[in-house]
Formats: C-alpha cells, structure tokens, sequence
C-alpha cells in the first residue's frame, strides 16, 4: 500500500513539474490557455493583419548576387526581400477583452540594381545585396462576443494599431503620416502602435448567444466596440495623397517609398512608388522633411498594407554603408 502511494504521489509531481513548464500555459480569465491559444490563432490567421508581409517583403523585385563594395552605386532599381524568422505575441488579459502585442522579427536583403555611371542614361551593371535584421511591432485588440465555451468562436479580433518598427538605429525616424481623400477625408497618425484601426466587423459586447438575431439587436446592454478610427475604405482605382514627415540626422534627402496592392496569398499586383520631396528643416541637430504621393489603389477588392519605407541616401547609395531603414504599415480595404 505504501509502495502505491509513492507510486501515485511520484506521478502527481511529474505532471506538476511539467505543467509548470509548460509554456503554453498561460494565466488569464476562464481558460487562459486555451484563450491564449484561440487568440493566437485567431491572430495568425487573420487576412488583414496577414496583408502586411505581402507588401513588406519585395521577393519579385530582384534575385542577382554581387561583391562589389566599396563604391558609390546610383540606383535605378530598389527591392527587399524579407523572411520571417520569429514571432511573439504577449497578451494582457481583462474580462471581456484582452490587449495584444505582436512582434516579428525579419531577416532581410536590400537589393539594389544601379549603375557605377553618373549618367541618367545608364545601364545597369551591378547589383548589391545587403543583409538587414528589422523588427516590426503591432497592437492588436480582443473582444469576447459569446459564451458558446469555444473561445475560437467566442473571441475575435475587433482593432489593431499599425505595424511600425525597422532596423535598429536612431538617425532616421518617420514621425507622421497623413492620409487624405478626393473629398477632403483625412486621418493624420504620429504614434504608429498607440494609433488603432476598427476593423469595422461590428461586434458588440454583452450579448448572449442564446439570444435571437432581433435581441441581439435591440439589447442595449450590449457595448459597441469603437477605436480611433475606422480602418480606411477605398474605391477601386482610387486617389489617396499620402503626406509623411521624416526626421533624419542626414544632410541628403532620404529614400522614402510606398509599397502596395500585393494579394495576401501570391504577391500578385504589387507596386512600389517613391515619395517627392516638399520641404526641408533643419534644426542643428535633425533634419525635418516632409514627403508626398498621390497613390491610385489597384481594382483588387480585399484587405491589404500600404507599406512606407525609409532609408537614408548612403544606405543604397555607398556599397559599404550598412542598411538603416525605418517602416510603417497602414491597412486599408478596398470595396
């Protein structure tokens, strides 16, 4: 009898140990860990936050590999080609709602195809590759909108911030971004991750599945989830100015790009415009410019990410400089 309950008590032990080390284990309302992996597959899965790698990540812009360093290069062509290498997502955990914070990690090469020739006329015949390591961070918000027990069902992403981040440096910086419609809409973002987009999905807290569709209507228990700023609507083949400030400790003009249009499961349609400087300050320490760009959405309904990259001139200018670059995402839809 003695012998059983060591045996019973050893066995007991063993499955503590290894549900204290289980990392999948995580404290929260209910289930935490079921919730946590609901939210995590909700998150992973989801068409709009997953429309920002698409235009992230360039792979068919270039593919051609050389060692020539130590020269000055003028670009003609400019891609990246970003891998996903790690990814982590912390969750805060309230009653009926949770808090989110995505983090990705990227491996990636700046490939630029350029001309060792000052000549507007010229051929290339080079191209560089540099490696580069950005993370790119995003908030994103949870609501609980049933009680069926199945968290997969019962929670569901209702917002998210932008994606901002990019290599690790303090010389260039974007500061603001604005964009502005044919009829004089416009939504102006200067804190990339604390700036959140309703996703529009009209979920509403409260409201008890057993209900009907008409009581679930007319409950006004219900609390309707609202963020800053409803997650932008386009037109196909419509306008949009885009208007980004940048700060920068460089003295020439900064590459700044947008890229957009890819389809979230081929990369099909994507395009990769160049911003036109407007303006230029100089504070003693930064220089403060301010950018623009007319953008045409494509005629591809869906979700997808205006993608806008910085990178200083030496970045794809000098073959020894190192890649800095800084990034914003903006998600939009188009109708």
């Amino acid at each position: 009898m003695r012998r059983l309950i060591f045996l019973v008590q050893a066995v007991l032990l063993s499955l503590l140990i290894n549900a204290c080390e289980d990392k999948s284990i995580v404290t929260g309302p209910e289930d935490g860990a079921s919730i946590k992996y609901a939210l995590e597959k909700i998150t992973y899965s989801d068409e709009i936050l997953n429309s920002f790698i698409p235009n992230y990540n360039e792979e068919q812009a270039l593919s051609i590999i050389s060692n020539q360093l130590g020269k000055t290069i003028y670009p003609i062509k400019i891609g990246q080609v970003v891998k996903l290498v790690d990814r982590n997502l912390e969750i805060n955990y309230g009653a009926d709602t949770a808090l989110g914070q995505l983090t990705l990690k990227f491996e990636g090469e700046l490939i630029i195809i350029g001309s060792f020739t000052n000549n507007t006329r010229a051929i290339p015949d080079t191209v560089i590759k540099k490696p580069f390591t950005s993370v790119i961070t995003r908030k994103i918000k949870y609501a609980k909108i049933d009680s069926t027990g199945d968290n997969l069902v019962d929670w569901k992403i209702v917002g998210s911030s932008l994606p901002a981040g990019g290599t690790e440096t303090t010389n260039i910086e974007i500061t603001k971004v604005t964009l502005t419609t044919l009829d004089g809409k416009s939504i102006t973002i200067t804190s990339p991750n604390e700036f959140f987009l309703d996703f529009g999905r009209g979920y509403t807290l409260g409201v008890d599945s057993s209900n009907s569709r008409q009581q679930n209507k007319d409950n006004k228990k219900g609390q309707k989830l609202r963020m800053n700023e409803l997650m932008p609507f386009f037109g196909k083949k419509q306008p949009v100015k885009v208007t980004v400030e940048v700060k920068s400790v460089y003295e020439k003009p900064d590459l700044l790009t947008l890229t957009h249009g890819a389809l979230i499961n081929t990369g099909m349609y994507r395009a990769k415009e160049k911003f036109e400087l407007k303006d230029t300050q100089f504070d003693g320490t930064y220089y403060t410019r301010t950018y623009e760009k007319t953008w045409l959405t494509n005629l591809q309904p869906g979700f997808m990410h205006a993608v806008i990259n910085l990178l200083p001139d030496n970045s794809v200018s000098d073959t020894k400089s190192s890649v800095e670059e800084k990034t914003w995402g903006i998600p939009y839809a188009i109708k």
